[in-house]
């Protein structure tokens, strides 16, 4: 947001001195009444020049003249006004030229290469534990949409960093964007199990990717990631550093459900894929088309039946981990293997616009009733807990 503020305030500055620069011309000069007895009057010719700047070229009568205050602010407002002129070709007509061919070019020279790519064969290093036969629901619940930051501590250091972010046009935000996403990823569950992140980077790759990506998709109005570059040259990087949590139980010789892998758990390329699902060009292109031009045309009013759509073909491609299965687990440990159980783990969503709106509808009169207290205490949970709600795990794998 606040790249697009500085764009914006350029834009705005610019209009104003071309405004306060044409103006000048329009405001008649003032005249003065001179005697009869006086013959002569004063004169003042106007030249226009093919440059910025106008020169006024007065005559002088009587020794009096006019004023050269006019002549600088005009001088001062061409500076201004070119200098405005050029600052804005470097900072948004050329950038944009740029960002445009370079998306043409990446486009055609990079192939794109499918998510759900063939995997090693696996081998289940469990074969040999009994199975058990569980009534009802394997998972207790799923969690990957609501991970707002609740800690204290990282409330309060968002919060005291907040005007240096918005004034370092987002670098700032570049530079922690590992410790921001290794926040989100650890209060994801999925398969009764918890995610990790390793941010180790010590030749600060991913702020450049990040920030990079961010002026990229700025300047070509989201087509970048439309046509999978951001899924590709950074959020895939992203998502190569998620592994499991070790293995864990609530309590001491209790037994749990919790998914387990036959390969690696500590993660590696293409193990995870989240934050990089892309749905295609044709899905993502829709979706830009629909969240940028049909929303604002009805008021905002199809948003909420357009993310629900949006929601439900992405979570199609989300891939945690590879092969596995469902396990019981007692002090960290597999005991028995879960019967029925499937090889992948992959969830659908039965959220629909309706009920979206419905509940979006009701935060926002919670929000007016309690003069903004709902927003500041359950906040986005209210609404982000409301779609994992929805998620539901796919059994047929």
């Amino acid at each position: 947001m606040s790249k697009v503020s500085l764009l914006v305030f350029i834009i705005v500055f610019a209009c104003f001195v071309g405004c306060v620069q044409a103006s000048i011309h329009l405001v008649p000069q003032a005249t003065k009444s001179t005697p009869a007895s006086q013959s002569k009057l004063e004169e003042t010719k106007l030249i226009i020049l093919p440059s910025w700047t106008q020169i006024f070229e007065t005559r002088q009568i009587n020794g009096q003249t006019i004023s050269q205050y006019a002549q600088q602010y005009v001088n001062w407002a061409g500076v201004i006004g070119g200098s405005v002129a050029g600052l804005l070709f470097l900072i948004i007509i050329l950038p944009t030229i740029i960002a445009c061919v370079a998306l043409c070019i990446v486009g055609c020279c990079v192939k794109q290469t499918n998510s759900n790519e063939t995997e090693l064969e696996s081998k289940n290093p469990y074969s040999e534990l009994p199975t058990t036969s569980i009534s009802g629901q394997l998972v207790n619940g799923t969690t990957l949409y609501d991970v707002n930051y609740a800690d204290c501590a990282v409330f309060l250091f968002w919060a005291v960093t907040w005007i240096f972010r918005k004034l370092t046009c987002g670098i700032f935000d570049s530079i922690f964007i590992l410790r921001r996403t290794r926040f989100r990823v650890r209060k994801m569950l999925v398969g009764n199990r918890k995610l990790d992140m390793d941010i180790s980077d010590h030749c600060c790759h991913i702020p450049f990717l990040h920030y990079l990506n961010g002026w990229l998709n700025l300047y070509t109005c989201g087509l970048w990631r439309v046509f999978g570059m951001t899924h590709r040259f950074y959020y895939r990087k992203i998502d190569d550093r998620i592994y499991w949590k070790p293995l864990e139980s609530s309590k001491e010789n209790s037994e749990e459900i919790q998914w387990i892998g036959f390969n690696n758990e500590k993660g590696g390329k293409n193990q995870f894929t989240w934050f990089s699902i892309y749905c295609g060009w044709r899905i993502e292109l829709m979706y830009w088309f629909l969240k940028r031009f049909v929303n604002v045309f009805t008021l905002f009013f199809a948003g909420p039946f357009i993310e629900a759509w949006y929601l439900r073909e992405k979570i199609q491609f989300a891939k945690f981990g590879g092969k596995g299965s469902f396990a019981i687990i007692q002090n960290g440990q597999p005991i028995s293997m879960v019967a029925g159980s499937p090889m992948k783990l992959s969830f659908n969503s039965i959220l629909d616009g309706c009920s979206y709106l419905g509940r979006l509808v009701l935060f926002r009169f919670l929000v007016i009733v309690s003069c903004g207290v709902f927003a500041c205490c359950p906040g986005e949970r209210f609404v982000l807990s409301f779609i994992d709600e929805h998620l539901v795990l796919n059994s047929s794998h």
